[in-house]
């Protein structure tokens, strides 16, 4: 398990919390159970300090509506409406942002559908307190894929890889330079979320998908190739920053044990890959399931402004 760098914003939000929040709620609503939550960004990373971060459970909606009106008058300083906190209860917040409620199980469904953007949040927040329990179970719940289902994901990233490698040979066969720049801007994409499931991290927004690869331990050695590839203006100066890429990504694959080894083999066809993790898996519902799409990235924001 990974070990976290306690951030100046999470301590912040502890000592924010400590100080002015949990107190105001114990003389207002004496007995109330609550959670509180610094929410992580979507790249795991430290976040921006104008992001709202922190998260406010109460049990039902009248005791948030009671909240609400508790800290409407008071200043910003203890008002977590005016501090970047989002006011609300467990079943509204989880089917706001996830669209169920890991408190009643997941489903291989809810697992295809939730944006890993949404999934980072949720298993990447730190807890200030859990009276309701319910932040808890869900980052437990949710804090990586079944094992089928990771290789399956990874068997769909491999295809996606092998579909972008395509479109840019058949772009330059054809002599459109542009269609295929873009073709191979689309595979480094793709092998960047590649890194980030095979070190078991749920890829996040686009704009912070750079940041997120960058935590990698593929990162040190990947991140030079995959720059020098989109550097490029000559095709084969492309493709020969993308095989030494494949090639370290191969070995990668051999570490995971996940399949058998295949890095030792000359032919770097990505299918190989794809084709390998199929065979692994098990459970015949996720066997039986397309290797297109992936997850689709979250349409809105992760947490509402107050």
């Amino acid at each position: 398990m990974r070990t976290k760098a306690v951030a100046p914003a999470l301590e912040l939000a502890r000592r924010h919390y400590a100080v002015s929040v949990r107190p105001l709620l114990e003389r207002a609503l004496p007995g109330t159970p609550h959670s509180a939550a610094r929410l992580a960004p979507a790249d795991g990373g430290p976040g921006s300090p104008e992001e709202p971060l922190l998260l406010l459970l109460l049990p039902t909606p009248d005791a948030v509506a009671r909240t609400d009106r508790l800290f409407a008058h008071r200043p910003q300083t203890a008002a977590p409406g005016h501090a970047g906190w989002d006011i609300t209860d467990p079943d509204t917040w989880f089917t706001r942002h996830l669209g169920f409620d890991p408190h009643q199980g997941v489903t291989l469904a809810h697992w295809l559908t939730t944006p890993t953007a949404a999934l980072a949040e949720v298993t990447g927040s730190d807890v200030l307190h859990d009276g309701l329990d319910r932040l808890t179970l869900a980052r437990t719940a949710l804090a990586w894929y079944p094992h089928d289902l990771w290789l399956h994901m990874l068997a769909r990233q491999w295809q996606r890889i092998a579909r972008e490698e395509a479109l840019a040979a058949r772009c330059a066969e054809a002599g459109d330079t542009l269609g295929a720049d873009v073709a191979v801007g689309r595979t480094v994409r793709e092998l960047m979320r590649l890194g980030l499931l095979m070190d078991r991290r749920y890829p996040p927004h686009e704009h912070r998908l750079g940041a997120a690869f960058a935590r990698t331990p593929y990162a040190p050695v990947l991140l030079p190739r995959l720059a020098a590839t989109l550097a490029a203006t000559d095709r084969h100066i492309q493709e020969s920053w993308l095989a030494r890429t494949y090639e370290t990504v191969a070995r990668a694959h051999d570490a995971l044990g996940v399949t058998a080894p295949l890095s030792a083999a000359r032919d770097r066809r990505p299918e190989r890959f794809t084709a390998a993790l199929v065979a692994r898996v098990t459970d015949p519902e996720i066997r039986a399931l397309p290797l297109t799409g992936t997850p689709q990235p979250y349409a809105g924001p992760l947490r509402r402004s107050r």
